[in-house]
């Protein structure tokens, strides 16, 4: 049964807009990076990206230390997200969605304790939802449930809406996953055509683990897990503009741990491969320009080797150029203040050629 949220009424309306033009609670532009840069201790709903569903928060969704990582991922910094309990339910909010578009999140997360919860019902704790409405539909869920046989493990599964679970099947039994383990999980949700009720045919898919060859490829590999709306007696998401985080309740929702969160509208925006691994390093052997440091705070050095080089512009993942800058040889400064926490490329064009280099902001 799909849950619905029921807002209640805000007594001081002109307050509330003020909190939500000012920024703590506003709608971010895709894509969006959540590397959870905040206080250790705070609580989630307190901290820019983030807003919270539960007009009084019943059990609060804390910033915990240390960070997640997982091989071939873009290096993680900062801390973490620590889920236990049940009550609240988070969002990213990211605005209304067109027709006929592909967006795609993705995290990392880890269960650390099974104890308490049961192995009959499953939790989708996160997804993509169109909260806040008057009644909200969760979708492209990620569910995970205590295992049936082995009360040490949990399963994984998919939902194109969060009442529509698919597990990860081997041999016609749900893959078992281990506590304290890393894992990268990457969804997409497909908006087909416009909406129209009841005739749903959205579609969603989950990757578990994906292989640190695909991250930044234009086309995603094939997914763990696929589901279709169409037939299913549920309508698609209308607008798709959340990213959810859900506390489903006491005896369904272990303890876990999250980071990493990216909401893109690629694969390449929410799979950036780490500096180690990129398979177009090699172009920042190149001597005719070096960036330093790397990863940089807020001003990055270039020192330009040869007269050929004469431009540098920064893109983020997605292709979108950020900054354009005449350079020459020597060393020049680039202020990236304004630039958020993440991987980005800086382009060098001149009379020789040009090439990329990866640098990350911090």
């Amino acid at each position: 049964m799909e849950k619905y949220i029921r807002f209640k009424k805000i007594m001081f309306f002109p307050f509330f807009i003020f909190i939500l033009i000012n920024g703590s609670f506003g709608q971010k532009t895709l894509p969006v990076y959540e590397g959870i840069d905040y206080t250790i201790g705070t609580l989630v709903y307190d901290n820019t990206n983030w807003w919270c569903l539960n007009t009084t928060p019943t059990n609060d969704v804390t910033v915990a230390s240390g960070s997640l990582s997982y091989s071939g991922l873009l290096e993680s910094t900062a801390n973490k997200i620590s889920v236990s309990g049940a009550g609240d339910d988070f969002v990213i909010w990211f605005g209304d969605q067109p027709a006929d578009i592909l967006i795609y999140y993705s995290f990392i997360f880890q269960v650390t304790d099974l104890t308490g919860i049961n192995q009959v019902t499953p939790t989708h704790l996160a997804g993509f939802s169109n909260a806040p409405n008057t009644s909200s539909a969760w979708g492209c869920s990620f569910i995970i449930q205590k295992d049936a046989s082995d009360p040490t493990k949990f399963n994984i599964g998919h939902g194109t809406r969060s009442s529509l679970p698919i597990w990860n099947m081997s041999a016609g039994n749900p893959v078992q996953y281990s506590v304290n383990t890393p894992i990268f999980i990457v969804a997409s949700y497909e908006i087909i055509g416009t909406y129209i009720a009841d005739n749903p045919n959205d579609k969603s898919s989950i990757w578990i683990n994906p292989s640190s060859s695909t991250f930044e490829n234009t086309l995603p590999p094939t997914a763990t897990i696929t589901g279709d709306l169409t037939g299913s007696g549920v309508n698609d998401i209308n607008p798709v503009n959340r990213f959810y985080i859900r506390q489903e309740a006491v005896t369904s929702t272990p303890n876990i741990d999250m980071d990493e969160i990216r909401i893109g509208l690629t694969w390449a925006s929410v799979t950036p491969k780490s500096i180690a691994t990129g398979t177009d390093d090699i172009f920042n052997e190149s001597p005719g320009a070096i960036i330093y440091p790397n990863p940089v705070i807020d001003v990055m050095k270039i020192d330009v080797k040869s007269s050929d080089i004469s431009l540098m512009e920064v893109y983020n993942l997605t292709g979108e150029r950020l900054i354009t800058k005449e350079i020459y040889q020597g060393i020049t400064s680039v202020d990236l203040s304004n630039l958020s926490r993440g991987m980005y490329l800086v382009y060098f064009k001149g009379s020789g050629g040009s090439c990329f280099k990866k640098f990350i902001k911090k």
